[in-house]
Order: C-alpha cells, then structure tokens, then sequence
C-alpha cells in the first residue's frame, strides 16, 4: 500500500506540474507588439499582408501608424510634409510561440534596403527611414541578433559604409486615419504642389544667390563690366553697318534712277532727230515735184 500511495503521489505531482505548466504557458505567452518602418507604409503593409497570406508569417493585427517623431496625435499630410519627426510605420501583433520575432525581422530586413537613410527606392524623406521600434529588452536582443544573421547571409553592405536603420524604444505609437485610403490620393497632390512650389522658390533663392556672390566678387565684377563694354562696342558695330548699309542702298536707288533719266532723254533725243530727218527730205520731194510740174507745163 506504501509503495502504491508513493506511486500516486508521484504521478499526481506530474500530472499537477504538467498543468501548471500549461497555464503559466498561456498567461505568459501574450500576444506582443513590434513597430516597423521600412518606407512607404503602404507597401510595407502590402509585403506583410503576402507573407501572412502565404504561411510565411502568422501575425495578428498589421497596423498602419506613425512614430518615432515629437508631435502629438499627428496625422498623413503633417507627416508627409515631414514636420512631426515621425516615420511612416507598421504596429505588427503576434505571439511568440506561434510566430517568432526572428522570422518577422527576417521580412523586414530582406524587405527593404537597410542601408539608406531617409530613401526608399523613390520615396525620398525622414517619414521613409528605416527604424524598428521595440517594446521589451527581449524584442531588442532578438532584433540584434535578426540583424547579424541577415548580415551574415547577404552582401547588403557590399560597397556600403552602414547599416542606417534606428533601433529604438518605442515611445508612442499612433494609429493612422481609418479613411487612409481615401484621403491619400487628395494628400499625395497637395505634397506635390507644395514640393513644386518649393522647387519653384529655392531656385529663385538660388538665383539671387548667385547674383548676389558675382555682385562682392572684384574679378567677376571686372568680368561683367568687361563683357558689358564688349556688348556696346558690338552693338554699336552692328548699328554702324546697318547705317551704312542703309546709305548704300539709298546712293544705289538715287543712282539707279538718275541712269534711267538719262536713258530717257537720249530717247527722245535720238525720236526728235529722226524725225526732223523725215521733214527735211519730205520737202526736197515737195520742191522736186513742183519742178517736175512747171516744167510739164513749159
């Protein structure tokens, strides 16, 4: 009986210990959360979501949100304009024991280029940078150690000086506008015109910039006046031959008609001459017909 009471004693103890570790399992195995930035989050969204749908990952929720900036409840036009320090970012919830960190910086890292700072692909501003943003110092040794062994099988920094990505506490994470999709078209032309506008104005500034340096500048001062004598000196050169030209095309007209004045009275001159010729030799006809009569009558 002794040695049967020990042998339930024992089997209960195992079966109690084996409970217990189910439930501190389940309590201790809450669902966290990792935020990302890696550019556009659209895209970034996008790549998650494919990699979710294709049993990649198995995440919970994948938010679309802001962090890492100074300004309070900030939203898509404050943040595109890159005024509130803010990075566009996903919130992404999983559990560890069904999904580990590790698989999720995986996607990450191979997800985007790591190396650049405020540039993904053509997506040029700090609200693009790459940053992760932990809640746990377990989540941050994991994020380091994600980032060497991405390191390890890639040739990222191949010709590259570093990795730019910031690794951070998270601080606040802000949930982004539940009409995102509608208002990011309208967002995304305001940014543009105000860019433009920007392009505009900095060229001028730039402009007057340069004018303002060639103003102080003794040898472009020099420069200018010379090239300013040069163009006069030009100027008048070309005035001078169109006057002259102009006289020449006069003298050539006054010329021309004088010729033709000429030419005219010789032709009336030499009509004049031959028709005093015809007179004088109609009246020697005239005198010798009459003689011719007079002496028809004798």
């Amino acid at each position: 009986k002794a040695t049967v009471s020990v042998l339930y004693w024992v089997k209960m103890n195992k079966l109690l210990a084996v409970f217990a570790c189910l439930v501190v399992g389940v309590l201790c195995d809450e669902p966290e959360h990792i935020v990302l930035g890696m550019g556009c989050f659209f895209k970034a969204k996008r790549a998650f979501e494919e990699a979710n749908a294709s049993g990649k990952l198995k995440l919970g929720n994948i938010e679309q949100g802001y962090a890492g900036g100074f300004y309070k409840n900030p939203d898509f036009l404050s943040v595109m304009r890159g005024k509130t320090g803010h990075a566009e970012v996903l919130r992404l919830t999983y559990r560890e024991s069904e999904q580990p960190l590790q698989g999720i910086m995986s996607v990450f890292w191979h997800g985007h280029d790591p190396t650049s700072q405020h540039i993904q692909g053509d997506e040029v501003g700090s609200q693009y940078r790459s940053i992760v943003l932990y809640e746990t110092d377990k989540q941050n040794a994991t994020i380091f150690a994600s980032l060497s062994a991405f390191l390890a099988e890639s040739e990222v920094l191949e010709g590259k000086s570093k990795i730019m990505t910031d690794v951070l506490p998270l601080e606040q994470f802000w949930p982004a506008e539940a009409n995102l999709s509608v208002i990011a078209p309208e967002v995304e032309k305001i940014i543009k015109k105000e860019h433009e506008e920007f392009v505009k104005v900095s060229r001028l500034e730039k402009k007057k910039k340069e004018e303002l340096i060639e103003d102080l500048d003794p040898s472009l001062i020099e420069k200018r006046h010379l090239d300013k004598a040069r163009k006069e000196e030009e100027e008048k050169e070309k005035a001078d031959n169109e006057r002259d030209e102009k006289e020449k095309e006069k003298q050539d007209k006054k010329d021309h008609s004088e010729s033709n004045s000429e030419a005219s009275e010789s032709s009336e001159s030499d009509k004049n001459g031959e028709s005093d010729s015809h007179s004088h030799t109609d009246d020697k006809e005239v005198a010798k017909e009459d003689k011719n009569n007079e002496e028809k009558e004798i």
